[in-house]
């Protein structure tokens, strides 16, 4: 089965596909070379024409994903995709179906729904929302990273990027809150009865205009972002209409869970802000 699917994006399918295959562990897609469940492989096993032979030679462009292959009434399913060759906002689509016996054209019944489908309706409806998912998620990712290199680019005295695409960077960003981390750090941010009497707003101030954080932003009066480039991770603190702080994460592009560095990289900045705000607080004595 062949489909075309269409796609609304800043970025064309050649650029999506380019950033699926820097990433392909995380879309749970795999480069065809010829193995079991792959393009090639199914392609020697089938009689084939000229026109078998024209997508056989385009193997080494395909992708398929193996985390969504469908065992359905005895089918075996694998998708393939490629840039549409003639339309930039288009991915070619493939669907081989391996049978064992069962007949593409019997009905099934849909879920929950009265309305009865075909086998081979089913299966496009569930590749094709795989292949949709994949291209959401790559679009979402790629538009998060060309704003995250544009802000980790940018230098203290000048952001490269305006304070609208700043807010959609951090939307679009994985967060975790110190609170979970830091319970001493959290302790000391948080201090709801104000006895430290700390004006947190001039210490963020303090942080921009120090050296130690390099790379720095705000905007909506509360919020700011203070840039690790080691870590290559973002520190964002919120503060409320009190000028107290109402909230501090950590921004990373990837998900914490799926990152076992993300820990140390987190305590690393614990320990520079906690020792930062204890210097700060000695020294305003």
């Amino acid at each position: 089965m062949h489909k075309t699917i269409h796609f609304e994006s800043s970025f064309d399918a050649s650029r999506l596909f380019h950033y699926i295959c820097l990433n392909l562990s995380s879309y749970n897609v795999v480069k065809c070379d010829g193995r079991n469940g792959c393009l090639s492989r199914m392609m020697r096993e089938m009689d084939t024409d000229g026109k078998q032979r024209e997508i056989f030679h385009l193997v080494d462009f395909f992708y398929a994903s193996h985390k969504n292959n469908l065992i359905a009434f005895s089918f075996a399913v694998y998708f393939f995709f490629i840039p549409h060759a003639h339309i930039i906002f288009a991915f070619e689509f493939f669907v081989l179906c391996r049978t064992e016996g069962e007949s593409m054209d019997s009905f099934i019944h849909n879920g929950s729904s009265p309305y009865i489908q075909t086998i081979s309706e089913k299966i496009m409806w569930v590749a094709e929302t795989s292949m949709k998912d994949i291209i959401r998620s790559a679009a979402v990712n790629l538009r998060r990273d060309c704003l995250w290199e544009g802000f980790s680019h940018s230098n203290q005295s000048k952001c490269l990027i305006p304070i609208d695409s700043l807010h959609e960077m951090c939307q679009m960003s994985h967060t975790l809150s110190i609170s979970g981390l830091s319970p001493q750090l959290s302790e000391l941010l948080f201090d709801r009865m104000d006895k430290l009497e700390i004006l947190w707003s001039n210490v963020l101030l303090a942080m921009k205009r120090d050296p130690v954080f390099s790379l720095s932003a705000s905007f909506d009066d509360r919020v700011y972002l203070f840039y690790f480039k080691q870590e290559d991770l973002f520190l964002m603190i919120e503060l409320n209409s009190s000028k107290g702080v109402e909230e501090i994460q950590i921004l990373t592009r990837e998900n914490p869970s799926e990152n076992k560095l993300f820990t140390n990289s987190c305590n690393s900045i614990i320990d520079v802000i906690t020792n930062w705000i204890l210097h700060w607080l000695w020294n305003s004595l």
